[in-house]
């Protein structure tokens, strides 16, 4: 990324139960960088989209025996006009998420007509005061930003609670999984 930068941070703070692998339900995810602090143009088009990819931490329930684990897929991140072109509104759709060690897939997490403000989107927007780093509000959702001059860059943070996952589809094992993820336009 030219203009921003996103980042999962696990310091080694303990170990897990069990006492072999460290501790990865504490950790940090950052999303930082040049924040254009206006919403991208459109220029006639109908929409717009920066691709990219994101990274994040799976945690599933002490009791379901599954280790945490880093979590990584395709982001899209698309910009449209609401019918009659008043306001703008930001899709969101990471895909193809897999688990790292394993290779399982990972059901596909979509956000759909976020808000869009002075270059902020989410179900939460940061707020134009809060400098340059998006902020992730809750266990739940997303926020993000768009980067660079020409709004060259989109990233931010994310949370989602009952994600499930294919190869365990069958016994109903579900996880929360929280990161970052950054694109670049189109």
């Amino acid at each position: 990324m030219d203009h921003s930068f996103f980042l999962i941070e696990t310091p080694r703070l303990g170990v897990s139960p069990g006492g072999t692998a460290p501790d990865h339900r504490y950790y940090r995810a950052y999303s930082a960088g040049n924040t254009a602090g206006t919403d991208p143009d459109l220029s006639g088009e109908r929409a717009v989209t920066w691709s990219g990819v994101m990274r994040g931490l799976l945690m599933t329930n002490p009791d379901q025996s599954m280790p945490d684990a880093f979590v990584h897929g395709d982001a899209m991140v698309t910009v449209s006009s609401r019918p009659g072109g008043a306001d703008l509104v930001v899709d969101v759709a990471f895909t193809n998420i897999r688990h790292e060690a394993t290779g399982a897939g990972i059901e596909d997490m979509r956000w759909r007509d976020l808000p869009l403000r002075s270059g902020a989107f989410g179900i939460s927007p940061v707020s134009a005061d809060a400098a340059e780093i998006s902020r992730h509000p809750a266990s739940q959702g997303i926020s993000g930003r768009f980067y660079g001059p020409n709004h060259e860059e989109a990233g931010g943070l994310f949370g989602r609670r009952e994600v499930l996952l294919d190869a365990h589809a069958a016994a109903g094992v579900r996880a929360e999984v929280s990161g970052a993820f950054g694109a670049r336009r189109d």
